[in-house]
């Protein structure tokens, strides 16, 4: 964020003019606004989703796949930064799941989303021409197995597609979490569109259902994604043990060798010798104890000066080490 500018300032460096300073004026009056804005963002992503499912598999557009998972990459690099776009109720239960979402914030995101899918087929009915229906997923008679068993898998390869990407230390801050999200969207439609219509998403069947006035189907669209965000979730906690960053109880020792880091990043080890510690990831929200191969001395002493409560543990690593010599 750059430094404080008066409107003066603003517009004679070519930042401003008067009319966004207006503007700027008129919503720093309102700070409803910041609490709001993650909420739009669902609503706004959601609606533009689902308006473009309506529309391109309406028209029967052979590119529709391509369309879906282009708008969700868009609108995911668009607001990831407010709302962290998920446009997805299940996406944002997997996250809930995770510990990065609060119950209550799920509830209002979901609400968000699903409105947004709402509005977002109404608009597309609007907009379609007059020989086109809208689109409503569903499924053949006998197939209910095979159908919900493509909603799930792909809602968990979706769910796990986030969190891997958007949420983990290891992976840190990246430019490509939008694309592998699309792209997981992307190959899902053209895989299984026509076992289940491959909706993956409570809030653009809601959105699809509600407008046709076909709501029988609903749960479905609702249960195995919902059930794929849960394992979703569960599972990144089982695999992914390194970005959980507390520990209950007692610790006696803890040991990490380079799991869930990827063999580009290196192995490293973490031993921990304290009791109640809070452990924390390898890349410097930690409060431990002991590196191997990410800097040796150097990062002894830095432990020792901004830790010395756990100085005693670092010194019993460099006589083990001395002792290893």
């Amino acid at each position: 964020m750059g430094k404080s500018q008066t409107p003066d300032e603003a517009i004679e460096g070519g930042d401003h003019n008067i009319i966004s300073l207006m503007i700027v004026k008129l919503v720093s009056k309102i700070p409803q606004l910041k609490i709001l804005a993650p909420f739009y963002a669902e609503f706004y992503g959601t609606m533009m989703l689902t308006l473009v499912i309506t529309l391109a598999v309406g028209m029967n557009s052979t590119l529709a796949p391509l369309a879906i998972g282009s708008i969700l990459m868009s609108m995911v690099f668009a607001y990831g930064h407010l709302s962290g776009g998920h446009y997805n109720p299940a996406v944002s239960f997997a996250i809930m799941i995770r510990g990065k979402l609060t119950p209550t914030r799920w509830f209002f995101y979901a609400m968000s989303q699903v409105i947004g899918g709402i509005c977002g087929a109404a608009l597309g009915k609007y907009i379609l021409p007059e020989e086109f229906d809208t689109p409503v997923p569903g499924y053949d008679e006998d197939q209910l197995g095979p159908a919900f068993a493509a909603e799930f898998f792909f809602s968990l390869a979706l769910s796990t597609t986030v969190l891997n990407t958007a949420t983990t230390v290891s992976v840190g801050q990246n430019s490509f979490y939008g694309l592998a999200i699309g792209f997981m969207v992307l190959s899902g439609a053209i895989a299984v569109g026509g076992v289940c219509g491959a909706v993956f998403n409570p809030a653009v069947g809601t959105g699809l259902l509600v407008i046709a006035g076909k709501g029988s189907d609903l749960w479905v669209y609702w249960l195995a994604p919902m059930c794929g965000g849960f394992v979703g979730g569960i599972m990144f906690h089982l695999i992914n043990s390194d970005e959980n960053d507390i520990v209950f109880g007692n610790a006696t020792e803890i040991n990490v060798e380079g799991a869930a880091v990827g063999g580009h990043i290196g192995k490293y080890r973490q031993s921990i010798t304290s009791e109640d510690v809070t452990v924390k990831d390898f890349t410097g929200r930690s409060s431990m104890i002991n590196y191997r191969g990410l800097g040796g001395e150097e990062n002894k002493s830095l432990m020792r000066s901004t830790n010395p409560a756990l100085s005693e543990v670092a010194k019993d690593s460099d006589l083990n080490e001395m002792a290893e010599a």
